[in-house]
């Protein structure tokens, strides 16, 4: 199909002519494209599986049929016999490297790991159930051990007697293994704020136990009248104090210049002193707003007063 030529009038040219669009267009370009290309491709194809065979030899679907790994095998009489680590389904062949020899991969996917769980036995073996009746052992609760220890009278110390509360009370017959301990305390002193709230408010005390439900019988106890005897009171002799020498302080001095007296030194309301001076190393506050000392120089003065 020919052009038509710029700016020419379609009207004018021959009948031959007919309209199309541009998807049959590239239909018809693509055709003659292929009929074009075929005979080349079939060259280039040939041409490509002459290079690929040069490059990679023989390939040989059976391990076995290749008489690199025959003679191998003829070679390792003397070895045990090897499970097959290649299966049937690989092929050899060669990715980059051109002085190695093709090798076999597989390109299926490895199958998974096998785990091994080492379950316990079910039962105990003797050097277990040993193991086992040792520890229970140690930790077994000895009663005739603990009855026999509570019967041996001990009598506290001297320290210890004074927490020591001494009760009374009627015990049950047989005297039980456990038992509730009431005390009753006397009334403390009501407050102000009690005393002005109604008794409608009062709580129950939430020490007191129910009768029911408790495994332990409730015995009630009395403290016990001890002697009214008073304790000797121990008197330490009282020690003298140590003598302390009086407290000093810290004031510069005037050889050292004005700048190093009063605040200048972080010391506030401490003038010079002579190094003789018996105010020295006590502590005079300064109350003035201003002063000035008269040895200094006048000319330091002037420029101190100038500056402010």
């Amino acid at each position: 199909m020919s052009m038509i030529p710029r700016f020419a009038n379609p009207h004018s040219l021959a009948d031959s002519l007919e309209p199309t669009t541009r998807k049959v267009i590239e239909q018809e370009n693509t055709a003659v494209a292929n009929s074009e290309q075929s005979g080349e491709q079939t060259g280039v194809l040939v041409e490509l599986e002459r290079l690929v065979k040069r490059s990679i030899g023989d390939i040989y679907l059976n391990p076995t049929e290749d008489p690199s790994i025959v003679s191998q095998k003829k070679r390792r009489k003397t070895q045990n016999n090897v499970s097959d680590s290649h299966p049937e389904d690989s092929l050899p062949f060669r990715l980059i490297s051109r002085s190695l020899p093709p090798g076999l991969v597989l390109l299926d996917v490895p199958p998974p790991p096998v785990i091994l769980v080492n379950e316990p036995p079910c039962e105990d073996d003797d050097e277990e159930a040993d193991r086992r009746r040792a520890r229970a052992a140690a930790t077994a609760v000895n009663f005739d051990w603990i009855i026999q220890e509570s019967r041996v009278p001990v009598s506290p110390r001297n320290c210890t007697q004074k927490k020591v509360t001494n009760v009374a009370g009627d015990l049950p017959v047989p005297h039980p293994t456990l038992m509730v301990v009431g005390l009753v305390k006397p009334p403390p002193a009501t407050s102000r704020l009690a005393l002005s709230l109604p008794a409608d408010f009062a709580l129950s005390s939430p020490h007191e136990l129910p009768s029911e439900g408790v495994g332990c019988p409730l015995v009630d106890v009395a403290i016990q009248q001890e002697s009214t005897t008073p304790a000797k009171r121990r008197w330490r002799r009282s020690r003298s104090a140590r003598q302390r020498p009086p407290a000093t302080f810290w004031r510069p001095l005037q050889e050292w210049g004005p700048r190093a007296s009063g605040y200048a030194m972080g010391y506030e309301g401490s003038w010079a002193v002579s190094h003789d001076d018996p105010q020295r190393y006590k502590y005079q506050r300064d109350t003035m707003r201003k002063g000035a000392v008269s040895s200094w120089d006048n000319s330091y003065l002037t420029d101190a007063y100038r500056a402010k």
